[in-house]
């Protein structure tokens, strides 16, 4: 389970997002150099409509330390994804509801 992101002591868990509530994913340790945490809507590419970030990669939001901010709105896709560059499998997903 090292290889699987660790949310609140739970390996890859389903998070439940509301409309217009801000949520922040803070990385309590570097991921490494081109292993930055990130959304998807799709898998493969990076969602960054909503988001903020303290520390980035070059020329996107994704985040390798520090902190990572989402703000789902009505248009954002219903489900999303949390990742890591690493793998495919290193993150979870994310349901997207209705205030």
């Amino acid at each position: 389970a090292s290889s699987v992101l660790k949310l609140d002591s739970l390996f890859r868990p389903d998070i439940v997002m509301f409309d217009n509530i801000t949520y922040s994913f803070v990385m309590s340790s570097s991921l490494g150099s081109g292993n930055g945490f990130y959304l998807t809507s799709d898998f493969d590419n990076e969602y960054t409509t909503g988001v903020t970030s303290s520390s980035v990669a070059a020329g996107t939001a994704i985040t390798e330390h520090g902190t990572y901010t989402f703000t789902p709105t009505s248009s954002t896709p219903r489900m999303m994804y949390y990742k890591t560059q690493a793998a495919n499998n290193t993150g979870g997903r994310i349901l997207i509801r209705t205030a």
